[in-house]
């Protein structure tokens, strides 16, 4: 979607801007997915066993995410100015943006097992429409708007709301199975 508007609105160098960025970025997407590979089965076969285990492993997790995020940004800032052409760099005022988009889909994915276990995996699939259709709509207005910090902050907010969504279902799942 962000690279939909942005091409659109803003044209193709901007676009070549944004992926670039985008793929710098993912090493914390592609860090929490890692984790969530191996968090998964270790949840299935814990949560009847050790909830505070569990609890200490999520802390460590977040923390992680925390920290190989500010890692990460301060790095990824020193490769885009050193090794990147110039065309390139308006993308370092994007890397901290959508380094903290990447960062709350990390957080956001310690949800899934929970709904999976629950066997509420409908909820799954709504959260795309969700997200789509907030992703869709703020995508839109702060690109065309703010350019490329539009298109990063439409990142953050796609993320956020996913994040939240999964919030709230959590809850609600949780009060379900109190009643």
């Amino acid at each position: 979607i962000d690279k939909y508007f942005t091409e659109k609105y803003i044209g193709m160098d901007s676009l070549g801007i944004l992926a670039i960025t985008l793929s710098y970025c993912s090493f914390i997407k592609f860090f929490s997915n890692a984790f969530m590979k191996a968090y998964t089965p270790m949840y299935f076969q814990s949560i009847d066993k050790s909830r505070v285990k569990l609890k200490q492993f999520q802390n460590l997790y977040f923390l992680g995410i925390i920290f190989l995020t500010i890692i990460s940004i301060v790095i990824l800032i020193i490769l885009f100015t050193l090794f990147l052409p110039e065309i390139y760099q308006p993308g370092v005022v994007l890397i901290p943006i959508i380094s903290i988009g990447y960062m709350i889909r990390a957080f956001k994915q310690l949800f899934i097992p929970f709904i999976m276990k629950s066997e509420k995996t409908i909820y799954i699939t709504l959260e795309v429409l969700v997200s789509v259709s907030v992703g869709s709509l703020s995508t839109m207005f702060l690109v065309k708007n703010y350019g490329l910090i539009g298109a990063a902050l439409a990142l953050v907010v796609m993320q956020t709301t996913s994040f939240l969504y999964f919030y709230i279902i959590k809850k609600f799942i949780l009060i379900k199975k109190t009643q």
